[in-house]
């Protein structure tokens, strides 16, 4: 081989090492890195004010017309036996008819029948028919948590058999049979105890709830400590029978593998019914959610942003707390974009750290972020990598990623939320409809419902190693028959 072929070959070897370098040079990763450890302070269960933890269930219990109806007629005797002052026989009654007659009142419409004997000195009746029209069915609760319907009687002679006796005393007589006998078959008894709907959801609001929506884990703990009732009242447009069960609770939801104390909540039997009944109002939540920050890089997914040049993905990112702040550790992968030569395209690898603020908008119930830059070490390398306007485009997209992240999770204890509220009310109506026989049938077909429930953030705050967030929501429970 001649001398210059000689040279010509070394100098293709040497091109194609160079090449070949040059490939691996620019065709692998490269790797930036601010590596310097994440700012720690003290990490304590952080303290919730008990206003920020106080949640009101209110269960609507709604009977229509025509249920109570039935219930009533039921509940009532069809008959009594007649065998004192005088009087033997049978009074029987007709099937009622009720109708609205104001906020807490029915009027009831039918009629009463006696058959036997009534005497009076040489006087006796042996048939007598009254209208109880127009008489009045009052409903309140009583404080053995007994809903009571109690009778106004109104009462109108139709039909009379009587031997040997003058118009006035027929009158005296009748007078006296209607306000002795008849107001029996319409006496109280058609109290239904709501005790055991009132038990069920008190022991339910007692009690540690583990919610598992990934990549939420944690344990929401309820504790009741007041049970009201309104008495029932007549809705002005469906004419339905309407009483609102309300459990007052604290309530609070902590996120972690770690266990609260109290696993298991003392036993509180049901207090008295107290006294005052208000109004019935909308139930409402006030839940502090508790995550500690050593936690939140669990809800993080991969991100990708468009940047200058290629694709930015931020693949994980980690926080501390201290004095408030939380500082965090991003790790991405830089990938340029088509129009950069094959032979310079190469992903570039790192870590840069950053400092930001939780922020919460509650007009809108958004969360958010505020304050953030990166360290200055973090700052010079995503502009030696990308350019002087890459950091600031980065830090704008991912303020802008935090609240969609915050809404998938605050979504999924939603889901949560009526999932377990409705759990509630089946197993509080089934154990209603177990220890109150004469509500068994109608209880059957009971239907609970939820509506409205939707979490609204309204405060986060960083103290203590735990990111604070405090959600409210507000929502319709019912049960109707």
């Amino acid at each position: 081989m001649s001398r210059r072929s000689m040279i010509r070959a070394l100098g293709a070897v040497i091109i194609c090492l160079g090449a070949v370098w040059a490939g691996w040079f620019f065709g692998t990763s490269r790797s930036f890195s601010d590596a310097e450890p994440l700012p720690h302070g003290a990490v304590v269960a952080p303290s919730v004010s008990a206003e920020k933890s106080r949640s009101q269930l209110r269960v609507f219990v709604r009977v229509g017309l025509a249920t109570l109806t039935r219930i009533v007629n039921k509940r009532l005797p069809a008959s009594i036996e007649l065998n004192k002052g005088g009087a033997r026989g049978k009074i029987t009654r007709s099937t009622l008819a009720l109708a609205s007659a104001g906020k807490s009142r029915l009027d009831v419409e039918g009629s009463a029948t006696f058959d036997g004997k009534k005497s009076l000195g040489p006087f006796a009746i042996t048939k007598a028919q009254v209208s109880i029209d127009g008489s009045k069915l009052g409903l309140h609760i009583d404080p053995e948590w007994k809903c009571r319907i109690t009778p106004e009687v109104k009462a109108k002679l139709t039909d009379i058999d009587v031997s040997l006796a003058p118009d006035w005393l027929v009158q005296q007589v009748v007078n006296l049979f209607i306000n002795s006998y008849v107001p029996s078959l319409l006496e109280d008894k058609t109290e239904f105890s709501v005790k055991p709907l009132a038990e069920e959801v008190w022991r339910q609001a007692n009690r540690n709830v583990t919610v598992q929506a990934n990549p939420i884990e944690g344990i929401i703990q309820l504790r009741p400590d007041r049970a009201v009732v309104s008495d029932p009242r007549i809705d002005d447009v469906s004419n339905d029978m309407q009483m609102c069960l309300g459990i007052d609770f604290s309530s609070m939801l902590t996120i972690g593998r770690a266990k609260p104390k109290d696993v298991a909540p003392a036993n509180r039997p049901l207090p008295q019914l107290e006294a005052t009944r208000p109004a019935p109002t909308v139930s409402r939540l006030a839940l502090p959610i508790i995550i500690p920050v050593a936690d939140l890089s669990r809800f993080w997914q991969p991100q990708e942003l468009a940047v200058a040049g290629g694709q930015f993905r931020i693949d994980a990112v980690d926080f501390s707390e201290k004095e408030g702040l939380l500082h965090g550790r991003m790790r991405f992968a830089f990938q340029p974009g088509n129009s950069t030569s094959a032979l310079l395209a190469r992903t570039v690898n790192g870590v840069v750290r950053f400092q930001l603020r939780p922020s919460c908008n509650p007009r809108i119930g958004q969360l958010g972020v505020s304050d953030f830059k990166f360290t200055e070490k973090s700052d010079s390398l995503l502009v030696d990598m990308l350019g002087a306007n890459a950091n600031t485009a980065i830090r704008d997209r991912f303020e802008l990623l935090v609240p969609p992240v915050a809404d998938a999770a605050l979504r999924r204890v939603e889901m949560e939320l009526k999932a377990e509220v409705n759990d509630v009310l089946e197993e509080a109506v089934a154990r209603w409809a177990k220890e109150v026989p004469q509500l068994r049938d109608e209880l059957a077909k009971a239907k609970p419902s939820i509506t409205g429930i939707s979490l609204k953030p309204t405060e986060a705050t960083a103290k203590d190693g735990h990111l604070v967030l405090v959600i409210e929501a507000e929502g319709n429970a019912a049960v109707e028959l």
